[in-house]
């Protein structure tokens, strides 16, 4: 391109240094580091061209001879955009996760009340006399990897106490006497 074919980095220049003109004590207010000397491979032309490009497409496409941080000083709105995209992403992926856990777990507690129920069914059906047979078959069983907890005997033999006494003692009288 020539250099009055880059009308974007011009109308910038001009009015960052109040001059027509792109020299290179210009380019190194917006790239501090560039040096004509040391940067043969990138000339001037290149450079202008890609700063152009940038700014016609306000900082969306950022081409490569310019620095990575000069995208985030001339277009905040940019990196902005960026990091709130980047954030969007990792709230997307924490919600899947928070969501494959919860129902890990319902099909956990699901399994889980299923075996207490089928639990409940194996006791209603006993005499006071199978009590013990009962609480041995029961406590080596697991659900989910994990036995049934105390609580959740002490609620199937509350349930069965209820059923199956007919004396004027509960079960908290009995269990806590």
């Amino acid at each position: 391109k020539v250099v009055g074919q880059i009308p974007y980095a011009k109308a910038f220049f001009r009015h960052l240094t109040g001059r027509s003109d792109i020299t290179a004590t210009s380019l190194q207010r917006i790239i501090p580091l560039y040096n004509q000397r040391a940067y043969r491979y990138l000339s001037k032309a290149r450079i202008l061209d890609a700063l152009d490009t940038a700014i016609a497409t306000r900082g969306a496409f950022f081409p490569h001879p310019l620095p990575l941080d000069l995208q985030g000083r001339l277009f905040p709105y940019q990196a902005h955009r960026k990091e709130q995209r980047t954030l969007h992403h990792i709230d997307i992926h924490l919600d899947r996760d928070r969501k494959v856990e919860m129902k890990r777990r319902r099909v956990q507690h699901a399994a889980y009340d299923t075996e207490v129920e089928r639990a409940w069914q194996a006791l209603s059906a006993i005499t006071r006399k199978e009590l013990g047979a009962w609480y041995s078959e029961w406590s080596e069983h697991e659900v989910n990897g994990r036995s049934f907890s105390d609580d959740t005997f002490r609620s199937l033999l509350r349930r069965w106490h209820k059923s199956h006494s007919d004396g004027q003692w509960s079960w908290d009288d009995l269990y806590h006497s």
